[in-house]
């Protein structure tokens, strides 16, 4: 398993930085290569609770499922991505700071089978990602 680690601080205030995050209606704006996110079922913001995320990677819809592993109000939260050969945990923890909130992400990862020899890339790519995801969102949320 390889783990990555990146934080930035945005000036909004825990609760209203995690209800946007929350709020799969908003993962395209502030996530590249999000291109809508859905819950399935009724659950939501439950541990289990699942949501279908796609995503444009190579000019190709690739959708992928998710099952949220942990759920703490205003203080973390994180999911699981279910494929076959990769498997990713991704986790957002909500750090008050004031009217600021230190936002942290580590993305957990697991290559198999074939796909194992591009850990290298896929690791650049994640931490890449990570950061102008992360980026994108404090540029969105504190110029809006």
């Amino acid at each position: 398993m390889t783990s990555i680690q990146q934080q930035i601080e945005i000036e909004w205030p825990v609760e209203a930085l995690f209800n946007y995050v929350s709020d799969l209606s908003n993962n395209h704006a502030w996530q590249r290569q999000v291109v809508d996110a859905t819950w399935i079922g009724e659950n939501r913001h439950e541990v289990g609770s699942a949501f279908l995320q796609t995503r444009s990677i190579l000019g190709k819809q690739v959708p992928a499922l998710m099952q949220m592993t942990s759920y703490q109000r205003f203080q973390k939260r994180s999911w699981i991505i279910l494929h076959d050969r990769l498997r990713q945990e991704l986790a957002l923890e909500f750090e008050p700071r004031g009217e600021k909130t230190l936002l942290k992400l580590t993305i957990d990862f697991d290559l198999k089978g074939s796909v194992r020899s591009l850990k290298p890339a896929v690791l650049k790519h994640a931490m890449r990602e990570g950061y102008e995801n992360l980026s994108r969102l404090k540029n969105i949320l504190e110029n809006s």
